[in-house]
Formats: structure tokens, sequence, C-alpha cells
């Protein structure tokens, strides 16, 4: 109002009073800050807050952080226009067969008949995995959302098919659960372990992918459902009170699984100290021995376990 434009130039004089000591602050390069408070009102003015901070950068300073956003805001544009045109790309590469590129001239091969079998083979996981937002888009949590999803989906087909597959070949649900259930949820960990065994310089995040795994498993694949469980049987009108599973016949298998777990944990310590290398080794034989000897744990675990 007019009451709070009159005190503008008294605000004003006060500034350039001390427009000398400002000027040669600035000028020393340094970044000037100080406090601004309006203590004298005239006119009736009224103001919300008599107090704020006031920071005089120099222009090169300034010009350079402009820089720096300009420079962070374009990249910001770009990466949400090639999130769009990489999404479309894999719709498209999902749906056209192609052939590889030629090592030495870089144009595209036609395809084989082995690019054809892939092709086929790979069509319905390609297209139905196109459709998983990009990495850009909220921060790479719609993403992360929609693989979530997926993995629950397909987990849930792949328990269903289990149970099917174990009833028509004489298996019980423990059995099916062991020997095959077990190898397919596991499959992805093992090859990431493999990629990282061949990339990383020490085998630290190959165990600690199989140990983190193993431990989502068993504290969020059990604990989640129990609480949702425990949840209904208690507030949801059809539940039937408390909660209660009683123990299966897994008790001698899960005994089972700790001795060949100790054996493992043995073998390792070994390998470490001994042959000086948790994974591979100084010679191709000591690599081949270790893999044969864990595997030939894993097999005796399963054949014993589905015998008991």
């Amino acid at each position: 109002d007019e009451g709070s434009t009159a005190a503008v130039p008294a605000v004003t004089v006060e500034l350039l009073s001390n427009s000398a000591a400002v000027a040669s602050l600035a000028a020393s390069g340094t970044p000037l800050r100080f406090s601004l408070e309006l203590r004298t009102l005239e006119l009736g003015a009224v103001v919300h807050t008599s107090r704020c901070e006031v920071a005089i950068l120099d222009e090169m300073a300034f010009n350079e952080r402009m820089a720096q956003l300009m420079a962070r805001l374009r990249s910001e544009l770009a990466s949400k226009v090639y999130a769009h045109e990489a999404w479309a790309d894999r719709f498209r590469d999902a749906l056209t067969l192609s052939g590889g590129l030629d090592e030495e001239t870089g144009t595209e091969l036609p395809p084989t008949l082995t690019d054809g079998i892939f092709f086929c083979v790979t069509f319905f996981w390609k297209v139905q995995f196109a459709f998983i937002p990009p990495k850009q888009w909220h921060s790479g949590l719609s993403a992360f959302a929609v693989s979530i999803g997926f993995i629950c989906f397909w987990t849930a087909i792949m328990g269903e098919m289990a149970k099917l597959f174990g009833c028509a070949v004489g298996l019980s649900d423990a059995q099916t659960a062991i020997a095959f259930v077990a190898v397919g949820t596991s499959l992805p960990g093992l090859f990431v372990s493999r990629l990282s065994i061949a990339h990383d310089a020490d085998a630290n995040p190959a165990l600690e992918n199989m140990t983190g795994s193993n431990s989502v498993n068993v504290f969020v694949g059990l604990g989640i459902p129990w609480l949702i469980s425990a949840l209904y049987h208690t507030l949801a009108p059809g539940g039937r009170g408390k909660y209660r599973v009683p123990a299966g016949s897994l008790g001698l298998s899960l005994g089972l699984f700790f001795g060949v777990a100790a054996v493992a944990v043995a073998f390792q310590l070994y390998r470490r100290f001994v042959v000086g290398a948790d994974f591979g080794g100084p010679s191709a034989r000591a690599s081949n021995v270790g893999a044969a000897a864990l595997t030939a744990v894993w097999v005796a675990y399963v054949v014993v376990a589905c015998t008991l």
C-alpha cells in the first residue's frame, strides 16, 4: 500500500551511505553477506518480515554459478528427452529381429538361425519388461515399483507351477522347493556373483550379494507374509484369531543345511589361508576343484534332504 512504499527511500539512503564500503568489499572478489533490518516504519507501513539476509557476489562468481546452473538444467532436460527416446527404442529392439555387428566395418549383419531362436525365446520377456519406465523418471521410484510388481507376479506364478510339477512327479512341496524352486530363485544371484568375481578387485561384492540376497529371502520373504497373515487373522472379520503354523518336516533339512553350510565355510577358509584366494586360485585346476567340491556339497544336500 502507500504506507509500505513510503519506507523504501529511507532504506535506500541508508544503503547508499555505505555504498563505498560495500563496493570495496565486493571488488575484492569475496562474497559479501549482511543482514538488512527495517527498524523505523512510517505512515502506517506494515511488514510481516522485517529482517532479511543479503548476499552480494562479484560478477565473475555470479556468472560462473549461472553457467553451472544452466549446464545442470540442460543436462536434466537432455536426460528427460533421452529417457523418452530410449524407452521407445526398447520396444523397437524387442520387436525387431536383427543380427550382430561386424567388428571390422561396424555394419549390421543379417540375422542367423541362432539369432532367430534367441529372438523367439526372449520375445515375450523383452516385450514385457520393456514396459518398465526409465530410471530417470521420479528418481527411479517408478522403475523400482514396476520391477517389484513384475518380480512378485512371476514369483507367484513360478510357485504355482512348481507345485503342479511336484504333484505330477510325486514330490512333496518341501522337496519341490528344495530341488527346483530354490534353483530358479537363486540363478539371478548366481549370475550377478559370477560377474562380480570376474570384474571386481576382491571377493567382497560377490559374498555380500549372496549373503544379502539370502537375508532378504529369510527376513523379508518370511517376515512380510507372517505379518500380513497375523494381521488378517487378528483384525479381519473372517479371521480365526491367533495365527499359528505347526512345525512341518523341515527340521531335519535345516539341521542338514547347517552341517553343509559349516563344510562350505570351512572350505572357503581353507582356500583363503592355504590356496591364497577366496575364488579362483593360482591355476585353473584350483578353480575347477573348488567349483566341483561346492557343487558336490549342494547336490549331496538336495539328495539327502529330498529323501528325509
